[in-house]
């Protein structure tokens, strides 16, 4: 019972920990992307931000959306005890071949349907944003793992990691190459891919595989590098088919999800209404007008989100009343964070506005 309490309390832990440093991220990319933005208007067109910011970026979220979300959401639904981790790596692994035709689909509607840019090198752009989501799908088995074991602070790492360097890259090359226009914005792009998969293979990778991970969790049957490929074992059945139907219900049921995140740049792709100048600047904006109702509440949803999946495992009144209270120190949290740093997000909405 007292070791249960304890993993109950990890679990709290972890998903308060999450939400906070998860917002502390986002907070961070808008600050960023902002400073990052005025800098970046000053040296390209209004029309080339526009195509990177709106056009290619939506390529790229809808890819990442449509191929991971459920499967995300059902791999992490361990409620079965049957579900062994060789049969959740296999059903993953359904995102790439998923992202490969999504991509091959998305990209011929974005070079052969939609209003095309003067820009050059676009279709080079979505060419290369296609990959780049296809290429962060083969993490997926990685990140189920490392939000099962409250790895929390990874993905902020990772991604913290991966902007920088996104950023840093775009900024030399509009510096040093400023007529390279839209193939700047394809290298640093393909560099925060490339810094993505290299820390979730590398560091994250080389500890999953280490003795001491194996020793720490006895539940976990993944024990090398050729384990985490999908492959068949003569024991059980390629994918667990609860957890695929599972899969195939949240799909269904997240569009709505994904309308309402990106409701404005898929309302200024495909009807057309602005130019991609004036795409580009609008969406400046509304990286601050998301601020105060979507961004701190995205991260609550993530976070709950685990708290709500071990809440299925639970069948005693005891554990349900550990995870409500659990639940009210998480929203606690929450609050909290977002108090110590409203001062910063109203100076961020002032800045944007005189800007």
């Amino acid at each position: 019972s007292s070791l249960r309490m304890n993993r109950a309390e990890r679990v709290l832990k972890s998903a308060a920990t999450g939400a906070s440093y998860n917002m502390l991220l986002q907070l961070s990319f808008r600050v960023v992307t902002f400073l990052m933005n005025a800098y970046v208007l000053r040296h390209i067109s209004g029309e080339l931000l526009g195509v990177v910011n709106v056009r290619l970026t939506l390529l790229y979220t809808t890819i990442l959306f449509v191929s991971r979300e459920a499967f995300r959401k059902a791999c992490l639904t361990r409620t079965d005890d049957r579900i062994q981790w060789r049969q959740t790596i296999n059903l993953l692994w359904f995102t790439v071949p998923i992202g490969l035709v999504t991509a091959a689909g998305l990209s011929a509607v974005w070079m052969f349907v939609l209003r095309q840019p003067s820009t050059d090198h676009y279709v080079w752009g979505v060419l290369a944003y296609s990959l780049a989501a296809v290429l962060e799908l083969c993490t997926e088995p990685l990140w189920v793992i490392a939000q099962t074991f409250l790895y929390v602070r990874l993905k902020v790492a990772v991604e913290a990691a991966a902007v920088l360097v996104r950023c840093l890259v775009t900024v030399f090359l509009l510096v040093l190459m400023p007529h390279w226009g839209l193939m700047t914005f394809i290298i640093a792009h393909l560099a925060f891919t490339a810094v993505y998969l290299l820390l979730y293979f590398g560091p994250f990778g080389l500890h999953v595989m280490s003795a001491e991970f194996q020793r720490r969790h006895d539940d976990f049957t993944v024990g090398s590098w050729f384990d985490l490929l999908p492959h068949s074992h003569a024991a059980q059945p390629f994918i667990n088919w609860k957890q695929a139907r599972l899969a195939i219900s949240f799909f269904f049921q997240s569009f709505l999800k994904q309308f309402l995140t990106e409701g404005e740049r898929y309302v200024m792709t495909f009807f057309a209404v602005l130019s991609f100048g004036e795409q580009g600047v609008i969406l400046v904006g509304l990286h601050f007008t998301h601020m105060s109702h979507f961004l701190f509440l995205q991260e609550f949803m993530t976070s709950s989100t685990i708290l709500a999946l071990w809440w299925l495992v639970l069948s005693s009144s005891q554990w349900k009343k550990v995870f409500m209270y659990s639940f009210r120190r998480l929203f606690i949290e929450v609050f909290r964070t977002i108090t110590r740093h409203r001062l910063l997000s109203v100076l961020q909405v002032k800045l944007s506005t005189c800007y």
